[in-house]
């Protein structure tokens, strides 16, 4: 089956669909600038221009910037 014509069927039920897309948004959005940051300090390391604390300051803020955008999540949705 169809994945829009799926979430239209449930979207006509109720809300659900309407979160189903945004946690999908907002998933990718998590994603990509973690892997970015990760894959900027891998060559960073293999070049020996990374320091461990360096890459521990990054993992951590690569993880406060993906609770911060989930946080998103909470915010109530409209339908349109």
């Amino acid at each position: 089956m169809d994945k829009i014509a799926s979430l239209n069927e449930i979207q006509e039920d109720g809300p659900g669909a309407a979160l189903v897309r945004r946690t999908h948004a907002v998933l990718w959005q998590n994603i990509s600038p973690a892997l970015g940051i990760k894959a900027v300090f891998l060559l960073l390391a293999l070049f020996d221009g990374a320091s461990t604390w360096m890459a521990v300051f990054a993992d951590m803020g690569a993880s406060l910037l993906v609770v911060a955008n989930g946080l998103r999540l909470l915010r109530p949705t409209k339908l349109q």
